[in-house]
């Protein structure tokens, strides 16, 4: 936080801090009570004497594979669940919760674009042009951050073992991290030179299947709870 606090005051960048968006969810106080609580929000927040509810609600619905209708299997054996479902993994229910979060903030500034909108064009279009152009803020920000003092912030520390250039070089980046939409034009493997015999590594690789993923119950709501 202090990091993103001195950004915003040495360098105008816009930062923000994503809460836990648990202060409406309703506490678990028995087994009993739960029932009463949103299938969603239900096991999220349970009372001191009651945490191991909490605890023990199955948290994971992952599963390595789910037969198919179209008859489509993989050779290799599957392993029941993925790895790494363990107990300090927060689970489905939190996961949702941070993407609603997320969702919600993303409303809020739609609509605060749209009010300005609206009351920008009330007396005829167009919108100002400071709302269609966004160079200058951006090269106030980049040139600021760019030559901020060394005092500032950690990232000087690297002296000795990394480059410092590194500390104010603007950079841009491409991952393999998957999956991801459009994988041969947006991943790593795009823009890789061939090397000097013109040998280029590739992703031998290819999905199973195209589409949806085969239907998990374990989402479903149950019949007898609350949805939202």
């Amino acid at each position: 936080f202090e990091l993103l606090k001195m950004l915003h005051e040495e360098a105008d960048v816009d930062v923000g801090q994503w809460g836990e968006a648990t202060d409406g969810i309703i506490e678990v106080e028995s087994a009993e009570q739960a029932k009463e609580i949103p299938w969603a929000a239900r096991f999220l927040k349970c009372k001191p004497e009651v945490q191991n509810l909490c605890k023990d609600e199955p948290r994971f619905c992952a599963k390595c594979w789910i037969d198919r209708d179209d008859g489509i299997k993989p050779e290799q054996k599957q392993l029941g669940v993925p790895a790494g479902q363990v107990k300090w993994h927060p689970g489905w229910r939190k996961h949702q919760l941070v993407g609603r979060n997320l969702a919600f903030a993303l409303l809020e500034a739609l609509q605060s674009a749209v009010n300005i909108w609206n009351e920008g064009v009330m007396g005829g279009p167009p919108l100002e042009d400071e709302y269609w152009h966004v160079t200058d803020y951006y090269e106030n920000i980049r040139n600021k951050v760019r030559n901020l003092d060394k005092s500032r912030g950690s990232c000087y520390k690297i002296e000795g073992s990394l480059p410092t250039r590194l500390c104010n070089t603007p950079m841009k980046a491409k991952t393999q991290y998957t999956p991801r939409a459009n994988y041969d034009e947006t991943a790593l493997n795009s823009i890789v030179k061939p090397a000097p015999d013109g040998y280029v590594p590739k992703n031998e690789k290819k999905p199973l299947y195209e589409g949806s993923d085969a239907h998990n119950t374990c989402f479903d709501v149950p019949d007898d709870s609350i949805d939202v």
